[in-house]
């Protein structure tokens, strides 16, 4: 295991790769956003903003879901407007290979869909 002096970055998982390091870190936040407990997430990282950059990339290694996809699952705009903002991938495809888009779409969360529609729209002309 890699020993990290105080104050030294997290560690990075660039590319949704996910370190075993970097999965321990943001697992527990990761089942707390599953859980709808989205006050607690964003929080959290209004707090710790080095995590950020973990959350956005985090995909669970079984489901492959990111967090936004679990902020779709919940219809949780704010989250997912928080998530963007921060770089996470809008067309991130999970294990069952659904979108956020596709998640929101199979929730029935029709705002949240059309606004993530319109931010997919937004990336590609970027």
């Amino acid at each position: 295991m890699e020993v990290r002096h105080k104050g030294s970055p997290p560690p990075s998982i660039g590319s949704g790769a996910t370190t075993p390091e970097a999965a321990q870190l943001v697992e527990p936040l990761y089942q707390q956003g599953k859980a709808g407990h989205w006050d607690i997430v964003l929080g959290l990282l209004e707090q710790k903003s080095t995590l950020v950059p973990l959350v956005v990339s985090f995909k669970n290694p079984r489901s492959k879901w990111t967090f936004l996809h679990q902020a779709a699952y919940c219809g949780n705009q704010e989250a997912a407007e928080f998530l963007l903002s921060h770089g996470a991938d809008i067309q991130a495809v999970g294990a069952d290979l659904l979108t956020p888009i596709d998640v929101a779409k199979k929730k029935n969360h029709r705002t949240l869909r059309k606004w993530l529609e319109e931010q997919k729209k937004v990336s590609l002309l970027s």
